[in-house]
């Protein structure tokens, strides 16, 4: 028991003395001294940013945890507005709703946002906030209690990315599966189909013209199937590493002129001239027949992409430990955006300037393989719509090869 006594000497009329003394029980006062005083120690010890704030959102209480929380001791946050201190401009709204709340003498449910710290990082905090109110039921101050998530936050947002890519990776091998299983399928009626067409079209030379054209006709439709099915399973056969590949010393020269001389009658009709500009010789280490398969798709993109009157040039040089060819066109150009997509699967960025069917978007992409298979590089430069675009591609010295080996 605590009590408070007063006692003072005191004489009557008739000179008497007395002891007079008052007793006031102060043990439900000192309960009360010691449970703030333990409620004070539990707010300054605990791991949560417990501080207080009045009606205003000036700050009047900074627990230890708050300035670890935070960055600002207590001296700093006192007396200063707490929208200005832990509120990102993009949370006003929120701090004007949660005092709109706790006027009205409502609490804020423990709620996940952010908040700036005194360095200006910004944190992941899950935070409740309670109104205060004195002895007649008023609502004076504001209580919030707040916990840094950011590390929790960071782990649930890992996690989420591990599942999502394992997903990604299943759907992905899943593709794979199916373009390697369709186009094998494709492949098998495509070459009876082309054997029949060649037995048959020596016969067909006295059909009418209607029927010529129809002849000619299904002869295009089969050859654009064969080469869809062939880029198919080139697709399917890098991504699984079974693409064979011949490697031998080749002069890349020799395929420029191979490049041109292929595509001479098709560049006549569109009506665009190649021309052939490369140093001599060219010497590489590569598969010869996979390199053509990607001058082949870069010139033919070239064709299709130049308007007529256009020029298109084949180059090549030794650029340091490398040799460098280069498709260069004057056609429409690209903006970053297309280049940034050009070398992925089925991706295309523009419309033929001429009649010519649909590409499958897998030729760049396709290319791009065979060039790293080679220890290579490939990419495309364009300095923009109406500029024309070169694409190019380096490939080792074939005396470095051999000094690897």
């Amino acid at each position: 028991m605590w009590a408070e006594i007063h006692a003072r000497l005191d004489q009557q009329r008739d000179g008497t003395k007395f002891i007079e003394s008052t007793f006031v029980d102060l043990s439900e006062r000192r309960a009360r001294e010691e449970l703030t005083q333990q409620l004070a120690t539990i707010v300054e010890s605990s791991d949560e940013a417990i501080y207080s704030k009045d009606l205003g959102g000036v700050v009047l209480t900074w627990n230890l945890a708050a300035e670890r929380t935070y960055g600002y001791s207590a001296a700093e946050a006192v007396g200063r507005s707490i929208a200005d201190l832990v509120f990102p401009e993009d949370k006003r709204p929120e701090f004007a709703a949660i005092m709109a709340r706790i006027k009205s003498g409502l609490g804020v449910p423990r709620f996940e946002t952010t908040r700036r710290c005194k360095d200006g990082s910004t944190i992941d905090a899950s935070v409740a906030v309670t109104p205060v109110r004195d002895a007649s039921g008023s609502v004076v101050a504001v209580s919030v209690c707040a916990h840094d998530i950011t590390d929790r936050k960071k782990a649930e947002q890992a996690e989420l990315a591990r599942i999502e890519n394992a997903h990604l990776k299943e759907l992905d091998q899943t593709l794979r599966d199916f373009i390697n299983a369709a186009a094998h399928d494709l492949n098998q009626p495509l070459t009876p189909m082309r054997l029949a067409l060649a037995t048959l079209k020596p016969d067909l030379k006295d059909l009418p013209e209607r029927g010529q054209k129809m002849v000619t006709m299904i002869e295009r439709n089969i050859n654009r199937m064969a080469l869809l099915v062939a880029d198919l399973l080139d697709v399917a056969r890098l991504e699984s590493g079974t693409l064979a590949f011949a490697m031998a010393p080749v002069d890349l020269g020799d395929l420029l002129n191979e490049t041109d001389e292929f595509f001479r009658e098709q560049t006549r009709e569109a009506g665009v001239s190649l021309q052939v500009s490369a140093e001599q010789p060219l010497p590489a280490m590569a598969d010869a027949r996979r390199i053509i398969q990607v001058l082949f798709n870069f010139v033919g993109n070239a064709i299709k992409f130049t308007p007529r009157g256009g020029h298109i040039t084949l180059g090549g040089q030794v650029k340091g430990d490398f040799v460098r060819v280069e498709v260069k066109d004057t056609g429409p150009g690209l903006t970053r955006e297309q280049m940034d997509l050009l070398f992925l699967a089925f991706s295309q960025v523009h419309t033929a300037t001429r009649e010519t069917p649909k590409g499958t978007g897998l030729g760049v992409y396709i290319s791009k393989g065979i060039v790293e298979k080679h220890s290579g590089r490939v990419g495309v430069q364009s300095d923009g719509p109406g500029t024309g675009s070169t694409f190019w591609f380096e490939l080792p010295l074939h005396g470095e090869l051999e000094a690897r080996a």
